[in-house]
Parts: C-alpha cells; structure tokens; sequence
C-alpha cells in the first residue's frame, strides 16, 4: 500500500505501522455475552465497526455485559479489564455499554445505552 511504501521511505516506521495495522484488526469490536443482539446484528455490526475504525481510525467498541454486572461494582472491574485489553480500549476508544436493565425500586426498565468515551475523545 502507499502508506507502506511511504512508511518505508521513512526508514523503518513501516514495522510500527503494520503492527499497528494488526493490533486493529486483531482488536475484538463486539462483546455480547448477554445475547442481546441477534447473530446476524452481531455480523453486520462487528462489520460496520471495523470500517468506522479503519476509514476514521476512532475504536468504537461494543459491549454488551452478562446482566446486572455492572450494578456489582468490583465485579465490575475485574470483568472489564480482560475484555479492555481485548478490544484494544485505549484513550482514543469510545465503548457503548448495551445492557437491558431495571430501576430496582420499581421494575421500570432503564436505557439500554452508556457511552463511556476515552480520555482524548472528552477534549
């Protein structure tokens, strides 16, 4: 590619470049372990984000957590450290958490949505 071929020129970035280009691609996009999401959503999804990172180069990350995880805050952390590392998480990553839950006092289900943007995506 001419990005290679330009990297090359610049005496050895070509090697950063690539593993870069492979640590993306080898990047998890999509983390459904609720079954949330129909297979065939989980396909064209994980699709459409991995060309939203390759043409702008923003990590939009997908998870979608075992149910009511995220309401046992340690488990939570130590659920989200292993799945950060696999999705690549950094601070130019934006993570949508997708999770059916409900108000605990009433049963009223809540927004199925967070974002939770990466450090840099806040400036």
């Amino acid at each position: 590619s001419a990005v290679a071929a330009a990297a090359v020129a610049l005496g050895g970035f070509a090697s950063k470049a690539s593993a870069d280009e492979e640590q993306a691609a080898a990047s998890v996009v999509l983390v459904d372990e609720s079954g949330l999401l129909a297979p065939s959503t989980r396909t064209t999804l994980t699709s459409l984000l991995q060309r939203v990172e390759r043409d702008t180069g923003l990590k939009l990350r997908v998870l979608c957590p075992k149910q009511g995880i995220q309401m046992r805050r340690e488990e939570w952390k130590e659920y989200l450290r292993p799945i950060s590392k696999s999705m690549g998480v950094d601070p130019n990553s934006l993570v949508i958490v997708a999770e059916q839950r409900a108000q605990l006092k009433t049963g009223r289900m809540l927004g199925l949505f967070s974002l939770n943007p990466g450090i840099k995506l806040q400036e």
